[in-house]
């Protein structure tokens, strides 16, 4: 998230009060004083900005805080400051009117410094429902006195950016503090940069009678000539601040007593002064990463974050808080982490132009610096990965807490992605590509999460190709991912093959009917043969008459058989 630019060197100054009042003793959230989330950006609703007339307000449980106006399409200085460590770890909402919510939230974490949010984009559905005019009807109209309006304490005024102009040859001095007075009232120092820029001077008296007064600007208790009214809830950037008296004027040496003797004094060796050593170091490893560690709260030099992705791995070993801020080159801040205790997780960012900020998942290239809040040893190591390959198919990934996963290879296709988280706080998992832009959330909530989906790989923003996985959790996840199951194509059964026709048995042919012996006539009487011929039981000579007989009896059979033959045929 591209910070509002408020705010700034105040939680610099809040570690270093605490650390001279408390002896060094590290906080705990009990014991920090409540301070605002103050957030400012653009208003969408459907894609377009609303028109003026409309307010925006936060919610966190039963907390609520004040309305500021929607004008052009912004926002600017909504102050989100609910009482209570109660409110600590739980989500922010937004609300366009009085109940129409928008698409982002944030987690809400008691930092005892006011924390700043710049260009922070507000998505909405549509517009809230005009509410009806009543129409009074003048007979049941009571008089009423007009109460005497109460006046409401002003909301802080913040310079976010500009220069520190002074005059010719002059310059900051060495750990220069730039601070603004009204009344008896005096701000927080601001970020001052080497190169005479100044980002996040809140003026906060929170006092009605700040109200119209002259705001004075002041380094090291040297006034400056510029000055400006105070006007609650405005912000102004590019606002210069012109010193004319001199700021790095010498002390001037007092002039030596000439010594009553003129014997010379021997020369004395000056003895060095030892150089403080930093709060932290900053080193580069074999493979390239940038790698910033100390012990405390601290900063630390710039480093560039180039176009494509950026990769945190960071760690804590403290009790307290643990919040890391990206500066960029204006002295803008960037939330970039926010967690309490013992922490060890990777938090991913796109690097694109045009970015919203690390709360929408990109920051814009250029030179940034870190601001660490810690009561511990810390370490934060800075890799730009390029994805050239990544898992495919059938996915199943497991983590806790905040991962830049192993990068997905998709193929066109429906995919189906599902998601669980269990946790209390807020779950974002998001798709980058190698541009560092996000191409698809895949899912977000808060608390305990569970989500099964399919995109289109193919369509829109996403085709196939490489991305990278960044999951921001307070818990166990899983990721499974892999080709969406098609319709099954109904089979049709295979048709049956007819069984072969049987062939019938062939009738068995009957056994000829023996044709029964004919009777034998008696044979008339036949005169004999001299000769002596005989019968069949004789050895003589057979008759003629025998004879005929014999010859039917032999061939009755066969002609039976041929005629049951040709009926058959």
């Amino acid at each position: 998230m591209r910070v509002l630019a408020t705010i700034g060197i105040v939680a610099l100054v809040a570690v270093v009060a605490v650390a001279l009042v408390g002896g060094g003793e590290s906080v705990s959230a009990q014991g920090l004083p409540d301070s605002p989330y103050i957030f400012s950006g653009t208003v969408t609703v459907d894609g377009a900005a609303p028109p003026d007339g409309f307010t925006v307000h936060a919610r966190v449980e039963d907390y609520q805080s004040e309305p500021v106006d929607v004008v052009g399409g912004r926002y600017e200085g909504l102050s989100v400051a609910p009482s209570g460590v109660r409110f600590d770890a739980k989500t922010i909402t937004f609300y366009l009117g009085a109940n129409v919510q928008a698409d982002e939230t944030h987690l809400y974490r008691r930092s005892g410094i006011p924390v700043p949010f710049v260009d922070y984009v507000l998505t909405f559905p549509n517009l809230p429902p005009p509410p009806p005019t009543p129409t009074p009807d003048p007979s049941l109209v009571t008089p009423t006195a007009t109460p005497t309006p109460t006046p409401a304490i002003p909301d802080a005024m913040t310079f976010a950016s500009g220069s520190v102009i002074l005059g010719a040859g002059d310059a900051l001095p060495e750990g220069a503090r730039l601070t603004a007075r009204v009344g008896g009232y005096e701000s927080g120092a601001a970020i001052l940069t080497g190169d005479g820029r100044y980002g996040d001077l809140v003026v906060d008296p929170r006092n009605v009678s700040a109200v119209g007064a002259t705001v004075l600007f002041f380094i090291d208790g040297k006034a400056a000539q510029t000055t400006i009214t105070f006007a609650g809830g405005d912000t102004r950037r590019g606002f210069d601040i012109q010193f004319t008296v001199a700021l790095s004027t010498p002390t001037p040496m007092p002039t030596a007593t000439p010594l009553p003797t003129a014997t010379p004094l021997p020369t004395a060796t000056a003895t060095p002064t030892p150089m403080p050593t930093p709060s932290y170091t900053m080193s580069m490893d074999t493979d390239g990463a940038t790698v910033i560690s100390g012990e405390t709260s601290s900063g630390s030099d710039r480093f560039t974050l180039n176009a494509g992705v950026a990769q945190f791995d960071m760690s804590h070993a403290g009790a307290g808080r643990f919040d890391v801020d990206l500066i960029n080159s204006a002295g803008q801040s960037d939330r970039l982490l926010s967690a309490s205790g013992s922490y060890s997780g990777s938090v991913g960012v796109g690097v694109h132009a045009g970015a919203s900020g690390a709360h929408a998942g990109a920051v814009a290239p250029g030179d940034y610096a870190l601001r660490v809040m810690a009561d511990g040893a810390w370490t934060v190591k800075i890799t730009q990965p390029l994805w050239n390959f990544g898992d495919s198919g059938v996915i199943f990934l497991t983590g806790s807490g905040d991962t830049v996963g192993d990068p997905l290879a998709l193929a066109a296709g429906e995919v189906e992605v599902e998601l669980t988280h269990s946790g209390s706080g807020e779950f974002v998992a998001r798709l980058l590509g190698p541009d560092g832009r996000v191409v698809e959330t895949l899912g977000r909530g808060t608390g305990n999460y569970s989500d099964t989906r399919e995109i289109e790989v193919g369509a829109g923003a996403l085709s196939p190709g490489v991305y990278g996985l960044v999951i921001r959790a307070t818990g166990a996840w899983t990721l499974s991912a892999g080709p969406a199951a098609a319709e099954p194509t109904a089979t049709p059964l295979p048709t049956a093959t007819p069984e072969p026709t049987a062939t019938p048995e062939p009738t068995a042919t009957p056994e000829p009917t023996a044709t029964p012996e004919p009777t034998a006539e008696p044979e008339p009487a036949v005169p004999q043969v001299t000769s002596g011929g005989g019968g069949c039981g004789s050895a003589g000579p057979v008759s003629p008459g025998a004879a005929a007989a014999n010859a039917l009896l032999l061939l009755a059979p066969l002609g039976a058989l041929a005629w049951l033959r040709r009926r058959r045929v």
